[in-house]
């Protein structure tokens, strides 16, 4: 498989597709090259003729970077589950998303494209996570809650149940959600209210 980024985070997504059983032979980012990441090339920019059948994973951590990258890449995308996350059978994902050892997914959730579901992050029933979200390490959301695309959980942050999270929120690190939070907006505290507001970049 190839991979797009050759940052820290990268090396992390690396190490994830390695414990899973998938080998990355190549690697673009835009602003590096000539170099290596761990042994593996990193060969330039994105070019959308190299190595075409193989597909590729966006190793990029930031939630509207990803989207961005994604309408240039021609390559089919493809996901990485550590094989110490827990999901259950009645779970779906798609592609380009990326589940980190120790994750736990119970069933009934539905998890979009290009989500980063980091380290000890735990998804409870029948949950919505949609596209280009990104929940941190130890972040926890519970049953029936809906995370709208773009949203950031920070590290060890956590959405009661049935909570609704608006499009590009962003939720502090620590913070406990306890009601909806609005789209384009920053929320922090226990309980988590309103500290900022964000500019509508999509």
């Amino acid at each position: 498989m190839l991979l797009y980024g050759a940052d820290s985070f990268a090396k992390v997504v690396k190490e994830c597709a390695k414990a899973s059983g998938r080998e990355v032979y190549f690697i673009f980012d835009d602003f590096k090259r000539d170099l290596q990441l761990d042994n593996t090339p990193v060969v330039g920019p994105y070019n959308k003729e190299f190595n075409v059948n193989e597909p590729i994973l966006i190793g990029v951590e930031e939630n509207l970077l990803r989207k961005t990258l994604v309408s240039k890449i021609e390559h089919a995308f493809t996901s990485v589950i550590h094989p110490q996350a827990i999901i259950s059978k009645y779970v779906s994902y798609l592609d380009g998303t990326i589940i980190f050892q120790g994750a736990i997914i119970q069933a009934g959730t539905t998890i979009g494209k290009h989500c980063i579901i980091n380290i000890g992050a735990k998804i409870d029933f029948e949950c919505l996570i949609s596209d280009y979200v990104n929940l941190g390490p130890g972040s926890i959301i519970g049953g029936y809650a809906k995370i709208e695309e773009g949203v950031t959980v920070g590290a060890g942050a956590i959405v009661s149940p049935n909570i609704e999270i608006g499009k590009w929120a962003v939720i502090s690190p620590g913070s406990v959600v306890t009601e909806n939070v609005p789209e384009y907006t920053v929320v922090e505290g226990i309980p988590a209210k309103v500290v900022k507001s964000l500019v509508k970049t999509i």
